[in-house]
């Protein structure tokens, strides 16, 4: 199970820190800046989907019965949120960095705007990734992640000198969109559930989640 899980930890590493690399590299120090308060915007986001693969943690990894719709419920509210706070974060987020960071970061916007459907992305996969753990199925979590780190790797290399750190931004996403459709797939096709079940928010999930908040403990 270790040597299946450890490669997935090597591959998100790539993702997370190469488009740093090559901005480094090919752009230099100022690019890198703006490049890493942009970053640090769109890391902001992230409260979101702690604040619900948290709390259900060890009920995704154990598993259980009910399993299927709970992780289908938590992959609604999270997309819901995570897409409510991408919109808010695209309003807010230039005032965001001026103000924390000064006006001279204001070029790092346009990245930020091309991250934000990474932020979505990644909520996903941080959700399906425990969910998938918890079927035993770590090899097919690497895998993903591998070949999105693959993907990353091209196309920082074709987007960064082109684009500047708006490619990189874009390389991002995509990274993080891929990883996530493939796990998304991979979910759905072992738990029989249609891919539209897990992206929106339905009626009955704020009564579920109501009486998941006020269950009283065994």
């Amino acid at each position: 199970y270790s040597a299946k899980s450890h490669p997935e930890t090597l591959f998100r590493q790539v993702i997370s820190r190469a488009d740093y690399l090559f901005i480094s590299t090919l752009l230099g120090s100022t690019a890198l800046g703006f490049y890493a308060m942009a970053s640090a915007a769109a890391d902001l986001l992230t409260i979101v989907t702690e604040a619900v693969t948290t709390p259900l943690m060890k009920r995704l990894l154990q598993q259980g019965e009910g399993i299927e719709s709970l992780t289908a419920m938590a992959l609604r509210l999270t997309s819901t949120v995570m897409i409510c706070a991408c919109a808010g974060m695209a309003l807010l987020g230039e005032w965001l960095i001026v103000t924390l960071f000064g006006a001279e970061y204001r070029p790092a916007y346009p990245a930020l705007l091309a991250l934000l459907p990474g932020s979505l992305g990644l909520c996903f996969v941080s959700t399906l990734r425990l969910d998938l753990l918890g079927k035993n199925r770590p090899g097919s979590i690497s895998l993903a992640t591998g070949l999105g780190a693959l993907l990353n790797l091209v196309l920082n290399l074709v987007l960064i000198p082109r684009y500047g750190i708006v490619g990189a931004a874009i390389a991002s996403s995509a990274t993080y969109l891929a990883v996530a459709a493939c796990l998304l797939a991979l979910y759905c096709r072992l738990n029989r559930v249609p891919v539209w079940q897990t992206l929106f928010i339905l009626p009955g999930d704020l009564v579920s989640v109501r009486n998941l908040l006020t269950r009283s403990p065994a």
